[in-house]
C-alpha cells in the first residue's frame, strides 16, 4: 500500500511539471511575438522618423531655394506664382539642382509647382515631394512631403510676400561701370562709414576701381565682376588702410550682383502743369513750379532761381544749373538706360540747395507729392556732373555717366546709382558724405519688390 502511494505521488509531480513547462512554454511564445511586434513597431517608427526627417530636409532645400526669390510689385498679384516658377527655375540651376528640370521631376502647370521623388538616401529609400500653390494674394503655400518606403509624413509651411526694397541702396555708391577717384575725392559716411560702402560691377572692364592722390573710401568695396582688379597710388585709402592690406582686407571681388532697378517716371506727369522751352526766360531771379522742360530747348538755369515740386525733362536736352538753384521736390527725366543720348546731359556748376518733396508748401499743387520721398535725381539715359557745392541733396542720384569734379561736395541723402558701363569719375577736391535712410522702403519712383519670407509661425505637420 505504501508502495501504491508513493507511485501515485510520482505520477503527480509529472503532471505538475508538464503544467509548468507549458505555462512557461506559453510565455515564451508570448514574450517572442511581444518582441517581434515591438521590433515591427520600431521598424515602423523608424520609418515615420526617416519619413519626417525627410520633409525636414526638404523644406530645408526649399527655404535655400526660396532665397532671395522676389517679384516686382508691378506683376498683378494673382500672378506672382509665375515669377516664383521662373525664379525657383533659376535657383535649382545654381544651386547644382538642375537635374530635378532635366529629369522631369519639376513641373508647373499654372496653378501648383510640383517637385516629385528627390531622393535623399537611395539605399533606405528616403526622398521627398514638394507642393507649391499661391493660396491669397500674398501668401504661397507649400507642402513638403518626406517618404520611406510607402511611409510619408507631411510638413505645411507658408511664405509671405514682403516688401522690400533692392539691397543697391543699401550702398553709397552702385555703379555698373568701373570706378576712378583722383585729387582728392573722398567717399564718407555721415552717420557710420558703412553709409559710404560701394558697390561696382564692372563686368566689361576687369580694372573695377582706381585710386590715387589722396583719395579715400569710408567704406567696403564690394565688386561682381570675378576677374575684376584695384589699382591703388599715392596715398589713397580704403576704410583708412592703404596699399595692398586695404585691397585684402577691405576689397571683395566676386559679389552677388544686386539688381539695379529702373525708376518709373510716370506717376509724375499727372503733377507737371507748367513748361519751359525755347521762349522761356532762365536767366534771373525766377521761380517755376511743376515744370516740364520741353525736348531740344537745352536750358542754362543761372541767377537766384527757385524749383518746386516736379521738374519733367524730355530728351534730347543739355540742361546746365548755375549761379544759386534751390530745388525743393525732384528732377526726373525719360531718357533710356539702355541706349544713352549723347546730348543728354545735366551739369550742376552753382551753388545747388535741395530739399525733399516733404518740404513743399502745402496746397493743390503739391496734393501726393509730398509723400514722394526719398529721390532727388531720376534720369536714367542722361549723363549728370557735380560741379560745384551743394550744402545736402535729398535723395538718390540716378544716371548714366555720373561725375563729380572741381569742389562738388555736401550729403547725399541717398544711393549715387550709375547705369553706365564706363568709368564713374570724382576729380579734383570733392568730399561727399553719405546717409542712407533708415526705413526698408524704395526711393520715389522706383517700383518696390515682393520678397518671399519663411513664416516660421506656420509651421504645421499633418497627416494627408
Amino acid at each position: 500500500m505504501i508502495r501504491c502511494a508513493k507511485q501515485k505521488r510520482k505520477g503527480f509531480a509529472l503532471v505538475v511539471s508538464m503544467i509548468f513547462v507549458c505555462i512557461f512554454g506559453t510565455l515564451l511564445v508570448c514574450f517572442s511575438n511581444m518582441a517581434n511586434l515591438n521590433a515591427q513597431i520600431s521598424h515602423n517608427e523608424r520609418k515615420v522618423n526617416c519619413a519626417l526627417g525627410g520633409a525636414q530636409s526638404g523644406l530645408d532645400v526649399i527655404r535655400l531655394l526660396f532665397d532671395n526669390i522676389t517679384v516686382s510689385s508691378a506683376i498683378e498679384p494673382g500672378d506672382r506664382l509665375n515669377a516664383v516658377d521662373v525664379r525657383l527655375r533659376q535657383n535649382l540651376a545654381v544651386a547644382g539642382m538642375s537635374y530635378i528640370i532635366d529629369d522631369e521631376k519639376y513641373n508647373y502647370d499654372g496653378s501648383t509647382i510640383t517637385i516629385q521623388n528627390v531622393t535623399l538616401d537611395s539605399q533606405s529609400n528616403q526622398a521627398f515631394n514638394v507642393e507649391i500653390q499661391q493660396i491669397n494674394d500674398d501668401t504661397v503655400q507649400v507642402d513638403v512631403i518626406g517618404c520611406r518606403d510607402q511611409i510619408t509624413r507631411t510638413i505645411r509651411t507658408n511664405f509671405e510676400f514682403a516688401s522690400s526694397r533692392s539691397p543697391v541702396f543699401d550702398y553709397g555708391v552702385a555703379s555698373r561701370g568701373p570706378l576712378a577717384l583722383s585729387g582728392n575725392a573722398r567717399l564718407r559716411g555721415l552717420n557710420f562709414d558703412a553709409e559710404a560702402d560701394v558697390y561696382i560691377e564692372s563686368t566689361d572692364n576687369d580694372l573695377a576701381l582706381t585710386m590715387g592722390g589722396n583719395s579715400q573710401i569710408a567704406g567696403e568695396v564690394s565688386i561682381g565682376n570675378p576677374d575684376a582688379y584695384v589699382d591703388l597710388s599715392g596715398n589713397s585709402k580704403i576704410a583708412d588702410e592703404s596699399g595692398q592690406e586695404a585691397i585684402d582686407n577691405h576689397v571683395y571681388i566676386g559679389i552677388e550682383a544686386p539688381e539695379f532697378p529702373l525708376p518709373d517716371i510716370s506717376p509724375f506727369e499727372q503733377y507737371v502743369q507748367n513748361i519751359i522751352d525755347t521762349d522761356t526766360t532762365t536767366n534771373g531771379n525766377l521761380a517755376f513750379q511743376n515744370v516740364r522742360i520741353i525736348s531740344g530747348t537745352d536750358p542754362c538755369f543761372s541767377g537766384n532761381i527757385q524749383f518746386d515740386g516736379i521738374m519733367l525733362i524730355e530728351s534730347p536736352n543739355i540742361v546746365s544749373f548755375s549761379g544759386n538753384i534751390t530745388i525743393t521736390g525732384l528732377i526726373v527725366a525719360d531718357g533710356d538706360a539702355e541706349l544713352p543720348y549723347s546730348t543728354d546731359s545735366l551739369s550742376f556748376t552753382g551753388n545747388l540747395h535741395t530739399y525733399d518733396c516733404s518740404y513743399l508748401p502745402e496746397g493743390e499743387d503739391f496734393v501726393g507729392l509730398k509723400n514722394l520721398t526719398g529721390s532727388f535725381l531720376l534720369a536714367p539715359g542722361f549723363s549728370i556732373n557735380f560741379g560745384g557745392n551743394f550744402s545736402a541733396i535729398g535723395g538718390v542720384i540716378a544716371g548714366n555717366g555720373i561725375t563729380f569734379s572741381g569742389n562738388a561736395g555736401g550729403t547725399i541723402n541717398g544711393t549715387v546709382l550709375n547705369y553706365s558701363q564706363d568709368v564713374m569719375t570724382l576729380s579734383g577736391n570733392p568730399t561727399i558724405y553719405f546717409s542712407l535712410p533708415e526705413n526698408e522702403e524704395s526711393p520715389a519712383g522706383f517700383t518696390e519688390q515682393k520678397e518671399l519670407r519663411f513664416n516660421s509661425a506656420s509651421y504645421t505637420e499633418i497627416i494627408l
